[in-house]
């Protein structure tokens, strides 16, 4: 997985937390008033495609750093299939055997 893909794929988790974090804030604040806590959760959950580009269809994340993490991993699948296909081992045998293939393929 790359770099990039993973920092952005943490940001997003960071930015994520936060907007869940401040859903729970707001339900101290208005503890008593159902009507503004409504209003403040709507008004975050409105911020929350600006601030990370993931949006939902109710079912699954989509867009932004998801993304760019689902690509990734699809890459690195490919790239495990590829030097061992239909093998079990465990992920650090396939990172070596993935890079001796690629200083392989690069000689």
């Amino acid at each position: 997985m790359s770099i990039s893909a993973m920092k952005q794929a943490l940001e997003a988790l960071e930015k994520l937390w936060d907007i869940i974090d401040d859903i729970d804030t707001y339900g101290d604040m208005a503890k008593s008033d159902d009507k503004l806590y409504r209003s403040l959760v709507e008004r975050r959950q409105r911020q929350r495609f600006e601030q990370t580009g993931i949006s939902t269809d109710g079912y699954e994340l989509n867009g932004g750093a998801i993304t760019a993490l689902r690509q990734a991993i699809a890459e690195a699948e490919r790239h495990v299939s590829y030097v061992c296909p239909n093998c079990h081992w465990s992920l650090e045998k396939q990172v070596f055997a993935i890079e001796a293939k690629l200083k392989e393929k690069n000689q």
